[in-house]
């Protein structure tokens, strides 16, 4: 994980006051009513970021797992491959969210029990690294193949045009605030999208 991404996860995990200022600042592109708005659905949000648990509830419900089961869905059908996810069984995820967080993570290892597990059946090297592998995409790649067209359909949304006080440049803007632009650009010309 990038310095960029802790800071980011570290910022969007603190308190409600704290993360409606960093996305005040962040979001000076936009207009005030707009950021007025962001900031009152945040606020709905709980602070559940101090308790181990209802992290974990949160992820499994509405942040990462069900983003993490469309990527596996949409990609394994894609290749014509059969996927399984054996830990996505409603006995495993009960009996993991019962443990103990300090039985959870111990002696600086995440998922201590199943790590413990592997250690019987995998040689240690793989059963207790530390430097976990994704599949990242080749963003790179596809972004500068294809930013002139995502860069047009930005700059022709008429919704990016109401909600900014001064739209930003997409040249500018990170990869993660051009991914966004380019969704809600496409979003609203492919379903005739209006304020």
């Amino acid at each position: 994980m990038s310095l960029f991404q802790l800071n980011h996860r570290i910022s969007h995990n603190l308190t409600t006051a704290l993360r409606r200022q960093i996305s005040s600042k962040r979001l000076t592109f936009l207009r005030p009513e707009y950021i007025s708005r962001l900031n009152e659905i945040s606020t709905g949000r709980r602070d559940i970021f101090w308790n181990a648990k209802d992290m974990q509830i949160w992820d499994l419900t509405k942040n990462c797992l069900p983003q993490l089961l469309r990527y596996e869905d949409r990609n394994s059908m894609a290749h014509s491959i059969e996927a399984r996810t054996p830990f996505v069984d409603f006995s495993c995820i009960e009996a993991a969210l019962s443990m103990r967080s300090c039985e959870k993570i111990k002696e600086g290892f995440s998922k201590h029990p199943i790590r413990m597990v592997a250690d019987k059946i995998l040689p240690k090297t793989i059963a207790w690294r530390t430097n976990k592998i994704g599949f990242a995409a080749p963003d790179e790649i596809w972004f500068q193949k294809h930013e002139p067209i995502m860069t047009e359909c930005v700059n022709n949304s008429h919704i990016i045009h109401a909600i900014c006080e001064k739209p930003p440049i997409f040249k500018t803007c990170n990869r993660y605030l051009k991914w966004r632009l380019y969704n809600l650009a496409v979003w609203e010309k492919q379903w005739s999208v209006e304020i």
